[in-house]
């Protein structure tokens, strides 16, 4: 009978935490979502397509390739946010502070 009311305990502390969190999760998507379709209406004003991206002998080459780093620093600085805030998070919940 323990074992199955610490079950129970456990699987309502997992969904409590789980939809307290919700919220900042999702504000969080949005976030990075709209950080991202900044970067793909700046992409669309500057008329940059995939055909920039394949390899080239023209002189405009090394300006798309740098766009192209751009776009992946920026991408990997919007996952590093995500993950931060996430860590964040679960060192509060760990120090029960949620």
């Amino acid at each position: 009978m323990t074992l199955d009311n610490n079950l129970k305990l456990a699987e309502n502390a997992v969904l409590s935490v789980e939809e307290s969190l919700s919220k900042v999760f999702q504000e969080r998507s949005n976030q990075v979502f709209q950080k991202l379709e900044n970067i793909l209406t700046i992409f669309k004003e500057e008329k940059v397509s995939t055909s920039h991206f394949n390899q080239s002998s023209g002189s405009g080459h090394r300006k798309f390739v740098v766009l192209f780093i751009l776009l992946i620093l920026t991408v990997y600085v919007l996952l590093i946010t995500v993950m931060g805030s996430l860590l964040k998070i679960v060192n509060q919940f760990l120090k029960g502070q949620i």
